[in-house]
């Protein structure tokens, strides 16, 4: 629709960029997920091995939004009425 922002430009929920992120995982084996985690290992011990200071990169963790907690919460009380 013209005069609409890209879709780059628009704001995302959490959720959204979560959905995002997985998305190319579904449907992946565990061999390929953990080929996935294997290479995202060495590329942190790559980083943390240049840094001066390697156990501040690999003890440092995004802060997560208001969003995210509140959706962490529900997604953990989901879990727990599961079993």
């Amino acid at each position: 629709m013209a005069g609409q922002l890209p879709a780059g430009f628009l704001r995302r929920t959490d959720a959204q960029d979560v959905r995002s992120d997985v998305e190319s995982a579904r449907g992946s084996t565990v061999e390929e997920r953990a080929e996935v985690l294997v290479a995202l290992c060495r590329m942190a011990a790559e980083l943390a091995s240049q840094h001066d200071r390697p156990q501040r990169v690999l003890d440092w963790q995004d802060p997560c939004s208001p969003e995210t907690d509140a959706l962490l919460r529900r997604l953990r009380a989901r879990d727990r009425r599961r079993g």
